[in-house]
């Protein structure tokens, strides 16, 4: 069982990772360059995710269809290719992610209402 957690502070980032029963933590200080590149990765992350969203909203886009749209994308902003590939389609393994978990929310949600709306038929003689 492996398991992998980074958290990006403003001055450190700390690498979590859990190896069966042992447990290792890094602690790395970026200088102002590598700072600068961290942030502007994430700054790209966000603005493909901002795009996907827009894609999103108006119909149901799998994980595929994003990478498809990634690619369309790369084409349409050549600044893209400035960054590597596997970072921009983790953005749309992680909106799939959401996605589903919001899903399955909205389910729960629901069954719950249908069940309150059950036993009050039931109960209201």
């Amino acid at each position: 069982m492996k398991a992998n957690y980074s958290i990006i502070t403003r001055h450190c980032i700390i690498i979590m990772e859990t190896e069966s029963m042992r447990n290792y933590k890094f602690r790395l200080y970026p200088n102002l360059e590598q700072e600068y590149k961290l942030q502007n990765n994430l700054n790209v992350c966000k603005w493909v995710y901002n795009k996907f969203v827009e894609q999103a909203q108006k119909s149901f886009l799998s994980r595929n269809d994003m990478n498809y749209i990634l690619t369309e994308l790369k084409q349409s902003e050549s600044w893209l290719y400035n960054y590597h590939s596997k970072m921009l389609q983790m953005v749309s393994t992680q909106l799939e992610g959401a996605e589903k978990s919001l899903i399955e929310r909205s389910k729960k949600e629901q069954d719950k209402i249908q069940q309150d709306i059950y036993f009050r038929k039931d109960n209201d003689y």
